[in-house]
């Protein structure tokens, strides 16, 4: 059921959903490694320094991508409204 006060449809622009898409897959990425830098350390196998630069660099990386394009796209549906 719709009511009077109906939203316009805002259309997100592809290049936001392609930076929302890549920063979840770099997070993703980089939970990997963390959980791949957990299971060497307890197996006391060596690790790789890549892996560390994932987890410290990548991981904070991602999480300012996600908030970046949730700050655009706030911007972006507030001035379509």
């Amino acid at each position: 059921m719709h009511s009077e006060h109906s939203q316009k449809q805002y259309k997100v622009p592809t290049w936001l959903r392609t930076l929302t898409w890549v920063a979840v897959a770099i997070t993703v990425i980089c939970l990997l490694a963390l959980i791949w830098i957990l299971i060497a350390y307890f197996t006391e196998a060596t690790i790789p320094p890549v892996l560390y630069a994932l987890g410290l660099f990548g991981l904070p990386m991602s999480f300012a991508l996600m908030l970046s394009a949730l700050i655009v796209a706030s911007i972006q549906r507030r001035r379509a409204s």
